[in-house]
C-alpha cells in the first residue's frame, strides 16, 4: 500500500490527492518540508445519510391520505365541528315538524332551499301536460290557483301522474328545494321542487277556495210531493257553498231557480253568487215527475259559528198547486 509524499499517510494506489493532507502526489515533497504524522489533521468523511425503510415509506404515506381525506371531509361536510350541514338542517326541520300549505306556502316560495325536507300539504292547479319518463313524472301547477301564481314542480311517479291539464290537485310530499331552468319557449322558470308522496284529484272549490270549516246537516225538507235534502255546507273564505238534493214527487213538471235562494243570518241577506274562478255542479231548473237533481249553491261569506236559515223557492205547473219554501235551520 503506498504511503503519502507529505504525510505519510497511508492512501490506496493511483490516487492523485492524499484524502488526509490533500498533497498532489505527482509532486515530491522534500523531506524537510514533509508534514509531521502527529499533526495532521484527520477529518473523518461526512456520514452517509440512511434511506429510510420501505416500511417507514409507507407508514409515511398512509399519515398523509389521511390527513388528505380528513381535509376533504371538512370541506364537504359543512366546515367540521360547529358546521352547519343540509343534512342536520333536515332533520332538525323534520323533528320540529315544519309544514307548508296554502296559509304559509308564500313563505317556502321566498326561500325553498332554506327549507329543503319540510313537508308540504297544499292544493292547486295544474297548468302543464304532466312529462313522464321512465319510473318517473314531472307536474308543474299553481299552488296559488286563484292568482296564477307559486310555480311549482312536483315529482312523483307515472301513476300518481295521471292528471291532465286545468285539473285541481291536492299534493302530499317533501321540499327538494328550488327549480332554475326554461320553459318550452325559452323563458326563465324559477320554482319549488317538491317530491310527492301522494298527488290526487280535488274539486275546484277545494283548491281555491278550501272549506275552513264543515258542517253535516241532513235535514229533509218537503212540500207537496218536492222534497229537498240540504247534506252540508261547507265555509270557504270567499263562498259559502251548500250542497243539495232536489226531487220532483208531485206527479207534475215542478221549477226550481238557484237565484232565488237565500241565505238568512241576522238581519243580514246573502244571496247565492257565480264564482268566476271555477264552476259547481249545478242543480236542474226544470224537473219532471220523478226526477232527482244534485248540486251546490255558492252564497257570499257567511259567519260560519252563527245560526243562519237557507231557504229554496220552487214552483208547480199542476193546477191548484201553491208551492211553499223549503227552509233548512243550519246551526254551525
Amino acid at each position: 500500500m503506498p504511503y503519502c509524499h507529505n504525510c505519510a499517510n497511508e492512501i490506496q494506489g493511483g490516487m492523485k490527492f492524499c484524502p488526509n493532507c490533500g498533497q498532489d502526489q505527482s509532486v515530491v515533497v522534500p523531506q524537510d518540508q514533509r508534514i509531521p504524522t502527529e499533526d495532521v489533521p484527520n477529518v473523518p468523511p461526512p456520514p452517509k445519510q440512511k434511506r429510510p425503510t420501505r416500511s417507514k415509506r409507507n407508514a409515511i404515506v398512509i399519515v398523509a391520505l389521511i390527513l388528505l381525506l380528513v381535509v376533504m371531509a371538512r370541506a364537504f361536510g359543512g366546515g367540521g365541528e360547529g358546521g352547519d350541514s343540509s343534512d342536520s338542517k333536515t332533520s332538525s326541520r323534520q323533528a320540529s315538524g315544519e309544514t307548508f300549505t296554502n296559509e304559509n306556502y308564500g313563505d317556502l316560495v321566498a326561500n325553498p332551499a332554506g327549507h329543503r325536507g319540510a313537508e308540504v300539504d297544499i292544493t292547486g292547479k295544474v297548468f302543464t301536460d304532466p312529462e313522464i319518463g321512465g319510473n318517473e313524472a314531472a307536474v308543474q301547477i299553481w299552488a296559488d290557483p286563484k292568482n296564477s301564481d307559486w310555480n311549482t314542480i312536483v315529482r312523483t311517479d307515472p301513476d300518481s301522474a295521471r292528471v291532465k291539464r286545468n285539473d285541481y290537485v291536492r299534493v302530499k310530499g317533501s321540499v327538494l328545494g328550488s327549480f332554475e331552468g326554461k320553459n318550452a319557449f325559452g323563458a326563465n322558470v324559477d320554482a319549488v321542487e317538491i317530491s310527492a308522496d301522494s298527488v290526487e284529484s280535488v274539486e275546484p272549490a277545494e283548491a281555491i277556495d278550501p272549506a275552513q270549516k264543515t258542517v253535516e246537516v241532513g235535514q229533509t225538507r218537503e212540500n207537496q210531493g218536492f222534497s229537498g235534502t240540504l247534506d252540508r255546507v261547507e265555509f270557504g273564505e270567499d263562498t259559502t257553498r251548500v250542497h243539495l238534493t232536489l226531487s220532483n214527487g208531485t206527479g207534475s213538471n215542478a221549477s226550481f231557480f238557484t237565484h232565488n235562494a237565500k241565505i238568512i243570518q241576522g238581519a243580514r241577506q246573502v244571496d247565492p253568487e257565480s264564482p268566476p274562478q271555477y264552476d259547481l255542479p249545478k242543480l236542474q231548473s226544470d224537473l219532471s215527475p220523478g226526477v232527482q237533481t244534485e248540486g251546490i249553491i255558492a252564497f257570499g261569506p257567511v259567519d260560519a259559528s252563527t245560526p243562519f236559515t237557507v231557504t229554496l223557492d220552487w214552483s208547480s205547473r199542476a193546477p191548484g198547486v201553491r208551492a211553499q219554501p223549503l227552509v233548512f235551520e243550519v246551526s254551525p
